[in-house]
């Protein structure tokens, strides 16, 4: 796959619909992994919601390992990221690669959460990453019923 197309793929796409899932943009490239949604409530599907900032890139990988390598292989995990702080697309793509090195059927998608930054200011000493999640909700398609919120570095999942 060529990495560049991916990146410029993403960028596209973030810019104009401030979203992304980096699963269906890869899909689309040449030699890149096919992706189809499948999404039946028999399916076992878990929607999982995080905020993050560029600061806590590592951190939250942490969680999302323990995440992936704890949960059944039947069950469909869908990674949902409220972004602030002009999070880069770099920083996408390394959340992405634990695809690549832990489970590859987990779905990544990305929303634009800088609205936090101005409407949200000051409700939070640790700053608009810390309250993005509050976003979530309103930012997700419809096909999402439920959606667990979790904090990000500092859980671990058995």
């Amino acid at each position: 796959m060529d990495e560049k197309i991916f990146y410029n793929k993403i960028k596209r796409s973030y810019l104009k619909n401030n979203y992304i899932n980096l699963n269906e943009i890869e899909s689309t490239i040449k030699n890149g992994r096919k992706w189809v949604k499948k999404y039946k409530k028999e399916n076992n599907e878990i929607n999982i919601g995080f905020q993050i900032d560029p600061d806590y890139v590592l951190r939250c990988m942490m969680t999302l390992a323990s995440i992936m390598d704890s949960q059944k292989k039947s069950t469909k995990i869908r990674f949902h990221f409220a972004v602030v702080l002009n999070f880069e697309i770099e920083k996408m793509l390394k959340i992405y690669s634990l695809r690549n090195r832990i489970r590859d059927d987990v779905e990544f998608n990305f929303y634009n959460a800088k609205r936090v930054e101005k409407d949200l200011i000051g409700l939070n000493t640790k700053g608009p990453g810390a309250v993005s999640k509050l976003l979530l909700p309103e930012l997700l398609s419809d096909d999402i019923e439920r959606l667990l919120v979790f904090d990000t570095g500092d859980l671990i999942y058995i």
